[in-house]
C-alpha cells in the first residue's frame, strides 16, 4: 500500500514490486540480518497488521557538525483495515523506548510531502520538521 503511493507519486524513483517477489524477501533477510537494524510487528487477532523498520545510524564528527547517532526510522506500514487503531503509535513507542535504552536523544524520519496522513501522523507523535529537501528536475518532467 505504502510503496503503491510512492510509485503513484514518483514513478520515476520508485519501483512497482510485487510482495512475492523474490527480491523483497531477500532485502528483508538482509535487514533481520543487520546488527544496525531493528524491526518490530504489531499484531492484531493473533496476525501481523504493521509493522517498522529502523536503522542506529552513527554520524562521525565533521568540520560542520559534531558526531551523533540517531535512530532513523526507515519503513512503517498499518494494514489499511487497522489504521487508526493505535498500531502505528504502539510500534513508534517501541522504537522510542529502544533510543531510551540505548541513550540515543534523535529518533528521526523522512515523509514525503504527498503523504499528508503520514505527516499528520508523526506529528501527532511528537515528531517535528527539522529540514525540508527540495528537488529540481532538469528534463523538467521528473523522468
Amino acid at each position: 500500500q505504502v510503496q503503491h503511493m510512492h510509485v503513484k507519486a514518483h514513478p520515476e524513483l520508485f519501483k512497482a514490486i510485487s510482495e512475492n517477489d523474490a527480491t523483497l524477501l531477500a532485502y528483508y533477510e538482509d535487514v533481520i540480518a543487520d546488527a544496525n537494524m531493528v524491526v518490530y510487528v504489531v499484531e492484531a487477532e493473533q496476525k501481523p497488521v504493521g509493522y517498522i523498520v529502523a536503522r542506529i545510524q552513527q554520524r562521525p564528527e565533521s568540520v560542520f557538525t559534531y558526531s551523533y547517532t540517531t535512530i532513523y526510522i526507515d519503513q512503517i506500514a498499518i494494514h489499511p483495515g487497522y489504521q487508526g487503531r493505535g498500531g502505528g503509535g504502539l510500534l513508534i513507542q517501541a522504537v522510542l523506548a529502544l533510543a531510551k535504552e540505548k541513550n540515543i536523544a534523535r529518533v528521526a524520519l523522512d515523509v514525503w510531502h504527498f503523504n499528508t496522513y503520514a505527516q499528520a501522523f508523526f506529528v501527532s507523535q511528537g515528531f517535528e520538521i527539522e529540514h525540508t529537501r527540495m528537488a529540481y528536475y532538469l528534463n523538467g518532467d521528473k523522468g
